[in-house]
């Protein structure tokens, strides 16, 4: 049961009409919320806010919560417009706070006090190989780092080859790949 008394079964399922991740990664993204030490928490990426609303109810009350996301082109803002209508009747409005930017940008307004961070922005070169550089340094040690569609088979996704790449020098804990969400924790020094 959640603090709003809703069984996390139907809170996963009525999360995942605002999501693009599967149920099964709404759930894996829980518990690795849940998982994380008290500190700020992000998800960069946000589209309609429904991983955010799934693993924020693990988040309340230990720390403050991001959602980064530009919504900058027109397209997006249909978007923009039910994160903000959901924030609203899920009563989080209070607790979540926007970060209208470039997710690598983001990082520069953040302390380095990061506790939980999922990625779900942009796969491609153009963008990954950014945030790979930006956000583990802003993650404290015990703290977990979230990446959507690791092994995604799409030569413009370039998630698992930019994320191997960091974690061959970083050599963080691998929590896991789960359905395609790579989870790992840094560690203690």
């Amino acid at each position: 049961m959640l603090n709003n008394h809703i069984p996390l079964a139907d809170h996963i399922r009525d999360c995942k009409q605002f999501s693009m991740c599967s149920e099964p990664q709404l759930a894996y993204l829980f518990m690795l919320a849940l998982l994380a030490p008290d500190g700020i928490a992000v998800e960069c990426g946000v589209y309609q806010g429904g991983s955010l609303f799934c693993w924020a109810q693990a988040r309340l009350g230990r720390g403050k919560i991001y959602a980064v996301d530009t919504y900058a082109q027109p397209r997006w803002e249909r978007e923009y417009v039910i994160f903000r209508q959901q924030l609203l009747e899920r009563q989080l409005f209070s607790e979540v706070h926007l970060l209208r930017k470039l997710s690598w940008d983001a990082s520069e307004h953040l302390n380095n006090d990061v506790a939980f961070c999922f990625i779900d922005s942009n796969h491609g070169i153009d963008g990954f190989p950014k945030d790979i550089k930006a956000w583990p340094q802003k993650i404290i040690p015990g703290g977990i780092l979230v990446l959507h569609d690791y092994d995604v088979s799409n030569p413009n996704v370039v998630v698992k080859k930019y994320a191997d790449g960091w974690n061959e020098q970083a050599q963080w804990e691998v929590i896991g790949n789960f359905h395609g969400t790579m989870a790992y924790r840094r560690p203690y020094e």
